[in-house]
């Protein structure tokens, strides 16, 4: 990729206004990972379940949040039950399936 500006001027160039979200963009915010494991489902009919609770309640609600699940086979896990504590803030969810489930909370939203 060239650079857009050589010279320091122009809509390359680092000043304010020019660069990140403030310039009337939408973009992601930094990824930030704010839980993860893995868990074991034992095969159930149809498919086992395990509960993940975080150690503490995250900021806001389940719905603040995205849950990602990637599996090691062909299986297709899934989340249900998002729980929420008495304080409103996402405290566990349940995940389905069969087999290893590796997963990863992080926040939903863009850069303001």
């Amino acid at each position: 990729m060239g650079a857009s500006s050589v010279t320091g001027k122009g809509t390359g160039n680092s000043f304010p206004g020019n660069k990140g979200p403030r310039n009337g963009r939408q973009i992601l915010t930094t990824l930030e990972v704010l839980a993860a494991g893995s868990v074991t489902l034992a095969p159930a009919s149809p498919v086992g379940t395990e509960t993940v609770t975080f150690a503490e309640a995250l900021e806001y609600g389940s719905s603040s949040y995205a849950v990602i699940l990637t599996s090691d086979d062909s299986t297709s896990p899934y989340t249900d039950n998002r729980t929420n504590n008495s304080d409103g803030k996402f405290i566990s969810f349940d995940i389905a399936g069969q087999g290893d489930v590796d997963w990863i909370v992080v926040k939903k939203g863009f850069a303001s």
